[in-house]
């Protein structure tokens, strides 16, 4: 997994999660990497079986473009609605708030 800059912790945490869950460490690794070394190393590498992406549209094809080269495996979910979570004790004023 090579998560978007702005949130590196929420991928380790789900490599933590991958780990408890019983995976080994070379079935789910979180990659801190360039967008060049992802297209030209990653994705290319006989070891990677199947490539997820969540994000734009625009990189979407672009990673679909380079699994399908490659004939990858890929699953893409592409211009998401930017879901999270609203627990019990939050302000729904402020939630409907910031939604809109």
């Amino acid at each position: 997994m090579k998560p978007a800059p702005c949130i590196p912790q929420s991928s380790i945490f789900m490599e933590e999660v991958f780990r408890i869950s019983g995976f080994n460490k070379y079935e789910f690794q979180v990659a801190f990497s360039s967008t060049e070394d992802v297209e030209k190393i990653l994705i290319p590498d006989k070891r990677i079986k199947t490539v997820i992406f969540t994000g734009s549209t625009k990189a979407g094809a672009a990673v679909a473009s380079v699994a399908g080269k490659h004939l990858k495996k890929s699953m893409l979910e592409l211009g998401g609605s930017d879901p999270f979570i609203v627990l019990p004790d939050a302000d729904l004023d402020k939630v409907v708030y910031l939604i809109y």
